[in-house]
């Protein structure tokens, strides 16, 4: 069996990886001896880190070859299906969505975040491929379920749970809250809104000098926010693409919506920022607190106020069950 995947991979994108490799061990024990090949930003690294075969997802004549050869064509994880942050990377997936029609490959979303598609040619397209009956479709959250329902996709639609809930976590990584003084792993996001590093300096500023406490900063796309993590004076070196950069750690402020699932998973109160349809409601899901780009110094003191004096897990959320969905996940595959 050959399986092609695609996805935002190959971009040094932390959070991506995370899913990839998820994916990749979903799909190995329920297709063992499974051909696995991954479009990639850089194949190169996507065949070092993850021991999988990989091209170039630029390659339109590769691609088109490895879809023919293809038995099943994943699409996922992760917030794909939005025109949010760029309207070229939708038109992307929906391309290869459509090469998957053309060439009659069944074709699985794995677990993807829908947010706004906006115009009306694109979404009756995009209706139009998910609306295949060769098309199964599953996403992380209820609200992606109702975006797909409004843009008129009437197919079932299989509501999971985010693959990086599958990530195995250290054991040394749920003890941040046994050490003696709050520590605070700073996760930006770059680019962001214009009124993202101001926000950001006013959160380190607060939590650095007014409650004095120590910071962390991780990068996870350190390729593109190194320069940024300079020119704002961040002091933390940017950490390493591993998971133990939670150590030691009591509480997060995160603008990656999967800093904050890691967060979530390990059981550390933590403080969203960014984009209300996504690192917002998965706050609010949590009971965490949120911070919107255009937020002023009384909702900053206001939110850190909140982080520090919650607990991490106010609405009793059951990741337990969140795990298991994400791991059910690969069992709706036809």
């Amino acid at each position: 069996m050959n399986i092609l995947i695609s996805g935002y991979y190959g971009f040094g994108n932390l959070g991506d990886e995370l899913i990839l490799k998820n994916i990749r061990n979903e799909l190995e024990r329920r297709f063992p001896g499974a051909g696995i090949t991954v479009l990639s930003s850089c194949p190169a690294d996507t065949r070092h880190c993850h021991g999988v075969n990989a091209i170039s997802r630029w390659n339109p004549i590769r691609v088109s070859v490895a879809m023919w050869k293809s038995d099943l064509f994943i699409l996922g994880g992760g917030g794909l299906i939005q025109d949010h942050t760029s309207s070229r990377s939708l038109l992307y997936y929906a391309g290869v969505l459509m090469l998957a029609w053309v060439f009659r490959v069944p074709s699985f979303l794995f677990s993807v975040g829908v947010e706004r598609v906006s115009g009306s040619v694109l979404p009756r397209a995009l209706a139009f491929l998910l609306n295949q009956p060769f098309v199964t479709v599953s996403v992380r959250d209820e609200v992606s379920n109702q975006s797909l329902l409004s843009l008129g996709v009437k197919r079932i639609i299989h509501v999971t749970a985010d693959p990086v809930f599958l990530t195995e976590l250290p054991a040394t990584v749920h003890h941040g809250s046994e050490t003696a003084a709050p520590h605070v792993l700073f996760i930006p996001r770059f680019s962001s809104s214009v009124d993202g590093i101001p926000l950001y300096e006013s959160l380190l500023d607060h939590v650095r000098r007014v409650r004095s406490l120590s910071v962390k900063t991780g990068l996870f796309q350190p390729i593109v926010e190194q320069a940024f993590g300079v020119a704002t004076s961040f002091d933390g070196k940017p950490v390493d693409m591993t998971l133990r950069w939670l150590e030691g750690v009591t509480h997060v402020v995160s603008a990656r919506f999967h800093g904050l699932v890691l967060a979530a998973m390990s059981g550390k109160p933590f403080l969203g920022i960014g984009d209300p349809q996504k690192t917002g409601r998965f706050c609010e899901f949590w009971g965490m607190p949120f911070l919107s780009w255009d937020s002023d110094a009384v909702a900053v003191q206001q939110a850190l106020d909140r982080l520090f004096e919650v607990g991490p897990n106010p609405h009793g959320i059951d990741g337990t069950a969140l795990r298991q969905k994400a791991a059910e996940t690969v069992r709706l595959i036809p």
